[in-house]
């Protein structure tokens, strides 16, 4: 009985040990994901979107000048053309327009005119410049650092940390300058406009090929004219030098025949 007590006393003390230790590895493994937790990006933290959006579209008109004053009605004083090409029937135009009136500008342009072509891209830089930011941020703290250490250098650690700061200042000029070029870019759309002036013809087949077989005509006798032209041209230097001594040999012959004659 003593024997059987003992036994079962020493088997609740192994359990109650085993139980023990199963409890603290648990508490370990569920430890371990809110480590990991920490390590993920919430979506707040994420910034604010940069989008680059590009239009292109063409345009069909009767009336090519009153289009392009129409389009250029319709650009705002704060937005501006990067670039214009104007030819006798047809238009391009590369505009700045704000993004945040993108959708209104392209809706205008849909009411004045017969658009034909419409595409619209975007392109998310967001990555991009909140990796040009963090590096901004980063060599700014080192400069500030560096002059902090300036203060108590020696001489050569002078020397190194004006080297450093000034690559750093270079880095940081190139850095901004993207960043400046991103904000323009998302803060102003580029539009492309293509304006085609166009003659719709409400004539009947007959007709045409009536009014096409007439100018064939035409421009066959300018074809042969033409070629009269150039080959009176390229014969004129030979008649400048053959009339005059032809003109000059027949005289002399003439004269010489009356000189021969003889006398009544």
């Amino acid at each position: 009985m003593k024997k059987r007590f003992l036994f079962m006393t020493i088997f609740f003390v192994l359990f109650f040990l085993l139980g023990c230790s199963a409890e603290q590895d648990g508490q370990f493994e569920s430890g371990a994901p809110d480590n990991d937790s920490e390590n993920i990006t919430l979506v707040e933290d994420l910034p604010d979107r940069k989008i680059i959006y590009s239009v292109d579209l063409s345009i069909y008109t009767k009336d090519l000048e009153q289009s392009i004053e129409t389009l250029r009605a319709n650009v705002n004083n704060d937005e501006w053309f990067d670039y214009e090409n104007i030819k006798d029937r047809q238009a391009t135009f590369q505009i700045r327009i704000k993004s945040e009136r993108l959708d209104d500008f392209v809706e205008s342009i849909d009411d004045s005119f017969e658009v034909n072509f419409y595409s619209k891209t975007g392109q998310d830089i967001s990555l991009q410049y909140l990796d040009t930011s963090n590096r901004i941020a980063a060599l700014q703290a080192q400069y500030d650092r560096l002059i902090d250490l300036y203060e108590d250098a020696s001489l050569n650690e002078m020397i190194t940390i004006n080297t450093r700061l000034g690559e750093i200042e270079t880095e940081l000029l190139e850095l901004e300058g993207t960043l400046n070029t991103f904000d323009s870019l998302v803060d102003y759309s580029e539009v492309e406009v293509t304006i085609y002036q166009t003659t719709a013809s409400k004539q009947s087949p007959f007709f045409n090929r009536l009014l096409r077989s007439f100018l064939n005509g035409v421009n066959a006798v300018i074809a042969f004219f033409d070629f009269v032209l150039i080959a009176l041209a390229a014969v004129l230097p030979f008649m400048i030098i053959l009339i005059p001594s032809g003109l000059g040999i027949y005289f002399i012959v003439k004269k010489r025949n009356n000189k021969n004659e003889p006398k009544s």
